[in-house]
């Protein structure tokens, strides 16, 4: 004996870029857009950062512990406040993408707050873009 059911069902995004599976329609306020990754790792950057001069956390290590990752990964999140102002606004005002790779992805952002120089900095930026940036 077999059965048949039919059902609508979407995807929405859950957690950590993973797909969950819905029933029904996918909503028509649903948006089909999202932030680039680093963009939302600039804004947690300094998040994390009012945290510590707030007091609310001591160390890296507490961070890590809240957002239950590993301190090497809040440490990197940290040094995005590394780059120049213009960068930081330049990731914070990244457009939404409905798909296809980000502008820049964290290896980048590593590479370029790991240098000292702000000008520097600004130079290895067009050199990932293979562009000017505004």
């Amino acid at each position: 004996m077999s059965a048949t059911v039919k059902m609508k069902v979407h995807f929405t995004a859950g957690q950590c870029g993973h797909r969950v599976l819905r029933k029904g329609r996918k909503p028509k306020h649903a948006k089909s857009t999202r932030l680039p990754r680093i963009t939302r790792l600039m804004a947690l950057s300094i998040k994390y950062e009012h945290l510590i001069q707030k007091g609310l956390v001591k160390t890296h290590r507490e961070l890590a512990a809240l957002a239950d990752t590993d301190r090497s990964h809040v440490s990197f999140i940290v040094s995005l406040r590394l780059l120049t102002p213009d960068i930081q606004e330049w990731l914070l005002n990244l457009p939404e993408t409905k798909e296809g790779k980000d502008p820049i992805g964290w290896k980048e952002a590593r590479r370029l707050s790991s240098i000292v120089s702000w000008k520097e900095q600004r130079r290895e930026l067009r050199k990932i873009l293979g562009v000017g940036w505004p």
